[in-house]
């Protein structure tokens, strides 16, 4: 257990040129702040589903520029809603993005990846319990579940205003170092 708490602890060694694979790298937690999604009555949020997509190619090219293996243990992307799955899905444009799991929280039980991005998806005050699952102890099974799939980085998409409102969450965006979206849709809509 130490072994791997020192690991989590050491800055990691990758090299990159480009500022926002440079804000990946050097962020062992990165929670990004994402607006709410156009479309209420559904559990999809498109802003975060561009987000993932971008961040999962930055990943991509991170593995190239540092000549390691890009695989199905490399990048995973976990959301609580199948509906937010489908719409991730579309929006994988680049090669080999095959080799990424996406799938929701339960389902990644027992799985881990180096790297980890978690959509929330939460466009609605109402929606945290549906993500939460607290035990007796006061802990979050869930979100115990999708941070500890992570073996090197995590990236938390979500809206910050709705997530602050539950405790567990405020803490874990206070803890994380935190990011707009748009620095991420930033650079895609540039080119």
């Amino acid at each position: 257990v130490m072994s791997s708490i020192a690991r989590l602890r050491q800055q990691p060694n990758l090299k990159t040129n480009n500022p926002i694979q440079e804000v990946l790298v050097s962020n062992r937690m990165l929670f990004v702040d994402t607006p709410k999604g156009q479309n209420m009555t559904r559990k999809t949020n498109h802003e975060e589903a561009v987000v993932s997509e971008a961040i999962a190619a930055h990943w991509k090219e991170i593995y190239v520029q540092n000549d390691m293996a890009y695989d199905d243990s490399s990048v995973g992307v976990i959301t609580p809603f199948r509906s937010q799955i489908a719409m991730i899905k579309s929006h994988l444009f680049f090669e080999n993005h095959d080799y990424i799991t996406i799938d929701t929280i339960e389902r990644y039980q027992g799985g881990a990846r180096d790297r980890i991005i978690i959509s929330l998806t939460v466009n609605d005050a109402n929606l945290l319990e549906s993500i939460s699952n607290v035990n007796d102890e006061g802990l979050d099974r869930k979100l115990n579940v999708a941070l500890t799939r992570a073996r090197e980085h995590i990236v938390i998409l979500g809206n910050k205003d709705i997530l602050q409102k539950n405790p567990t969450y405020a803490r874990l965006i206070a803890y994380c170092t935190k990011v707009s979206a748009h620095q991420f849709t930033a650079e895609n809509e540039q080119s």
